[in-house]
């Protein structure tokens, strides 16, 4: 199994509809839920609304291109989005499965940590080893 990549920016504990956030950032989200509803393949359920724009990736090899790319489709509307949203929560989440011994770059330039400030977002980087 090769190394794959999942890149994500969310949007949650908002207090706006999921169609306010689209309009805002003009980008079609690639999941949404809702408080209450099912978490995928779990039993367990979601405790707070959210809106997520995600890139899946088989090749990892310039993980901050990604992230740069993600952040550059909503990064222009942050005040808008703080707006539209009120007081929310955001994050830019990387997942990496790592295959064999790959050791995978992960790096972030100043410039997309900027990005990451206007929108008041946090960092989770979450490595999974697979054999």
């Amino acid at each position: 199994m090769p190394t794959k990549t999942k890149i994500s920016f969310r949007i949650m504990e908002f207090k706006c509809t999921h169609e306010d956030i689209t309009k805002t950032l003009r980008v079609q989200p690639t999941m949404i839920w809702s408080q209450g509803e099912k978490i995928r393949h779990t039993s367990l359920v979601h405790k707070q609304n959210g809106w997520s724009l995600d890139v899946d990736l088989e090749d990892h090899t310039d993980l901050n291109a990604h992230v740069e790319d993600i952040l550059n489709k909503v990064h222009p509307y942050c005040k808008d989005l703080v707006n539209t949203c009120g007081e929310y929560y955001a994050e830019l989440a990387c997942v990496l499965y790592i295959a064999g011994d790959e050791r995978p770059e992960i790096h972030f330039t100043p410039q997309v940590l900027k990005k990451l400030v206007a929108l008041n977002a946090h960092v989770d980087v979450d490595l999974y080893l697979l054999e």
